[in-house]
């Protein structure tokens, strides 16, 4: 991805201009080893400079394992993810944010990681809980708000 982040921060200025909401759907880092963390950990932070809302935790970031994911939670409060758990089916991400447009609009975002995903790709400590229809435990009624989104990764490939 040399490069990519300039590109994209570029693109992103370049088109918009006014109120978004940026979302990514996961699988933003190559795997576990600690050069592809290292890597991670600097495209989260250009990430929140180019202003992303929301990334979900894909499959790959679920291969990091707890003690990695809890570590980067700490730091980078925009990781989301709603089936992602530990062991004893607790959350390890916050579920949904909720961000509020310039305008006052409210928008919600919740992560969703398919849980058809080989459990040897699973780390450490995590679980990959079956994805639900989204309920107000993970969703709370905002009757200001205007958009609900719902980012979905799924382990299919194309090339």
């Amino acid at each position: 991805m040399a490069g990519g982040i300039a590109r994209r921060k570029t693109f992103l200025e370049a088109h918009y201009a006014g109120p978004h909401v940026l979302v990514d759907a996961g699988d933003v880092t190559a795997g576990p080893r600690a050069w592809e963390l290292l890597e991670f950990e600097y495209l989260l932070k250009g990430y929140e400079q180019m202003g992303y809302d929301a990334i979900n935790a894909g499959h790959r970031e679920a291969s990091l394992g707890l003690d990695h994911l809890l570590e980067l939670k700490e730091e980078h409060k925009g990781l989301v993810s709603a089936n992602l758990a530990n062991e004893k089916g607790e959350p390890v991400l916050a579920p949904y944010r909720i961000i509020t447009l310039p305008d006052g609009a409210t928008v919600g975002i919740t992560g969703i990681l398919d849980d058809k995903v080989s459990a040897v790709e699973i780390g450490k400590g995590l679980k990959i809980l079956p994805p639900t229809t989204p309920s107000p435990d993970f969703c709370p009624n905002s009757s200001a708000g205007r958009v609900s989104s719902c980012c979905w990764r799924s382990p299919k490939r194309t090339a």
